[in-house]
């Protein structure tokens, strides 16, 4: 995907704020299908400041590398399908919790290394078959804990589409 409009809304992105995405593999068809949702995976902003340099990452869940940061130029330049910017409340967020940035990048930081949970995503598709596993992550599951860990949200099992419809995120931007 081009990052035009990535760019414009680069320096605008907090942590906290949701980056969704729209597959266009038999995956992301699928999860389509069965979550009646047009998103296919979820993924929270973070800042990241190195020295002198700040950096843009996603944190997030994938099958192939369970939960994991990625800086998010390089994710959107490989990704296959569309992409929004999913803004948090940041002025409730502060309400509810002045210090919750520090404390998502604790609560995300923790869960890096922590398998995916691929029967869990297996609930969505066929809920009598499969049971998610406490000790594992989809995309939408991790962020939602991430939230209800600094008292963010009460969303556990959800996805992508359902967990943005949460009143603590604002109106999405389409970014390819």
């Amino acid at each position: 995907m081009e990052l035009v409009q990535y760019e414009l809304y680069r320096d605008r992105m907090q942590t906290g704020d949701a980056l969704l995405f729209a597959g266009r593999g038999v995956v992301s068809r699928i999860i389509q299908w069965r979550t009646h949702s047009p998103y296919t995976h979820v993924a929270m902003i973070v800042r990241w400041k190195f020295h002198q340099t700040e950096r843009v990452f996603l944190c997030h869940a994938t099958a192939q590398f369970g939960v994991h940061p990625v800086p998010a130029s390089r994710y959107l330049a490989q990704h296959q399908g569309e992409a929004w910017w999913v803004p948090l409340d940041h002025d409730a967020a502060a309400k509810r919790m002045p210090e919750y940035r520090p404390k998502l990048l604790d609560a995300s930081s923790l869960d890096f290394g922590r398998f995916y949970d691929t029967r869990g995503i297996g609930q969505f598709l066929v809920p009598r078959l499969f049971r998610q596993q406490q000790d594992r992550r989809f995309c939408s599951e991790a962020y939602a804990s991430w939230l209800n860990a600094i008292g963010l949200s009460q969303e556990t099992f959800v996805s992508p589409g359902s967990f943005i419809a949460q009143p603590i995120f604002t109106e999405k931007m389409w970014l390819g």
